[in-house]
């Protein structure tokens, strides 16, 4: 079987138009992630998403799938704003998901002042340093809510890729302005809570 993919942004990546979310994985044993992942893998997902506050879910991914590395993208995301913080959970997340690179990393659900202080206290140099020094290929930004924060993302001119919830069977937040500005500036759009949550 081969799912359908769709370039993420100006990232030039073929990825599938369904991807794994693991904030699950906690739930179950590594034996059931195990068979749950390469099932994954071998019906066509290439994007697999996870977040270094996800329970033990970078742990068994990278412990599941970590020597099919070669066949998916993998995403993380990370909690902390400043450089420190950035970069102790990076290497955290390296070391969990027995990986040299990871593909993606967000800024994980971003609200409030903390957007500012993204660039104020270092959290995006840590990243944009680490990508220098081949740890991580893209910067994403995780959004739950507030659409003039996504704006501002999006042109912002950092960031790869920006997830965003967004669902069918909610009210939709997201007006045809946004995604179409996002598309115009490259930046890949991928959907959290898909079925609201």
């Amino acid at each position: 079987m081969s799912l359908q993919k769709r370039i993420l942004g100006r990232t030039g990546w073929e990825v599938s138009v369904i991807g794994f979310g693991a904030i699950k994985l906690p739930r179950i044993s590594q034996r059931e992630c195990d068979r749950l992942l390469h099932q994954a893998l071998d019906e066509g997902i290439n994007f697999f998403d996870t977040a270094d506050c996800y329970g033990d879910s970078e742990e068994k991914i990278g412990r599941a799938i970590g020597v099919r590395r070669k066949e998916f993208y993998l995403s993380t995301k990370i909690d902390e704003r400043d450089e420190r913080g950035v970069t102790q959970k990076l290497e955290r997340s390296l070391r969990r998901l027995k990986t040299e690179f990871i593909d993606l990393v967000f800024f994980h659900d971003v609200r409030g002042d903390e957007y500012e202080a993204l660039f104020e206290k270092g959290g995006l140099w840590a990243l944009q340093r680490a990508r220098e020094q081949g740890k991580l290929r893209e910067i994403g930004i995780s959004i739950h809510h507030s659409v003039s924060m996504m704006i501002a993302a999006i042109r912002s001119g950092v960031f790869s890729a920006l997830m965003v919830a967004y669902s069918a069977l909610d009210e939709d937040r997201l007006s045809a302005h946004v995604l179409s500005l996002a598309a115009r500036e490259g930046v890949g759009l991928i959907a959290m809570k898909p079925l609201a949550g």
